[in-house]
């Protein structure tokens, strides 16, 4: 995921005689470019870290293809919620009401 929220770098101004060089960071296509990645790097995640999503389209090894399969699924919204919640180490079964887990019983 590195590489690929990595891939989009901004572009690098020249120093001038007033003035330093820097990387331009307000550059609409480096934006336009990150956004884009950030976006796969999502879709990639949730596809890898949510077992429900890739039920009916299994076995997905290009980014590309994974983001445009997983838009077809989710909004923007959810698809970055669940990012986020996989991110996080969230995603597993909670015992909400104190009963004991199937498997987990001390019995």
């Amino acid at each position: 995921m590195r590489t690929l929220r990595r891939t989009a770098q901004p572009p690098y101004i020249k120093p001038t005689s007033t003035t330093p060089g820097y990387y331009d960071e307000s550059n609409a296509a480096y934006l336009i470019a990150r956004d884009k990645n950030e976006k796969i790097a999502r879709s990639v995640v949730v596809y890898a870290g949510c077992p429900a999503v890739p039920a009916s389209k299994p076995g997905l090894v290009v980014a590309e293809t994974i983001h445009d399969y997983v838009r077809g699924l989710l909004t923007d919204t959810l698809l970055d919620l669940l990012a986020m919640t996989i991110q996080a180490g969230g995603l597993e079964l909670v015992d909400r009401a104190k009963f004991p887990l199937t498997g987990t019983s001390e019995s």
